[in-house]
């Protein structure tokens, strides 16, 4: 019978070496693994400031996940440290810590509830943005470096204020400004469908 290893996991799953059968992983407590509480790897949230302790000097759990809801990014322990998970794929709210600030004049839609604020993520090289901004014409903020168009790009888009409310358009550069050009108003300004390939 081949020797038992220990798969770093949130359940305590050992496999035995050298197979991906079910019949052969027993999922059951391991005294090598540590202690209950740390095989369960429980998961949590809360602000970055907040996040438990783990470091080659004071061990985390490993498996465990944590989302830091003042930056938008899920993090998983490996023990030894916190690394984020996919963090480049992760919606990232302008305005919101450790992301795009809006420029002067500039935030979210806040007049009515149940709006979502801007935010902007990248899969697959692509870039998508979405939510409701608001502000006074001109630019809204500046995309990161990485989420950058090749060139110039006008989108079409939908915005108003009052009861005014009519197509527009955004134009994305380069160098990663998003401006209103036009439209009937700047009270609400939506982002949502504006998709690029980033080169930058």
């Amino acid at each position: 019978m081949p020797p038992i290893y220990n798969t770093p996991g949130r359940y305590g799953v050992r496999r035995l070496a050298g197979s991906s059968l079910a019949s052969d992983i027993d999922a059951g407590f391991d005294a090598g693994l540590g202690d209950i509480e740390g095989l369960m790897a429980t998961d949590s949230q809360g602000t970055l400031a907040a996040r438990p302790v783990s470091s080659p000097g004071t061990p985390g759990k490993i498996g465990r996940y944590y989302y830091a809801t003042d930056t938008g990014v899920l993090y998983r322990d490996y023990g030894t440290g916190w690394t984020a998970v996919n963090e480049a794929e992760l919606r990232r709210k302008v305005g919101s810590s450790n992301n795009a600030p809006f420029a002067a004049g500039w935030g979210a839609y806040v007049n009515q509830p149940g709006f979502e604020a801007p935010w902007y993520l990248k899969h697959d090289g692509m870039v998508y943005m979405g939510g409701l901004a608001s502000g006074g014409g001109g630019a809204i903020f500046a995309l990161p470096a990485g989420f950058r168009p090749e060139a110039t790009l006008i989108c079409p888009i939908w915005c108003g204020i009052g009861g005014s409310q009519g197509p527009g358009r955004i134009d994305v550069y380069p160098d990663g400004g998003v401006l209103q050009r036009t439209g009937p108003g700047s009270e609400y300004v939506s982002l949502t469908g504006i998709t690029f390939r980033a080169v930058n």
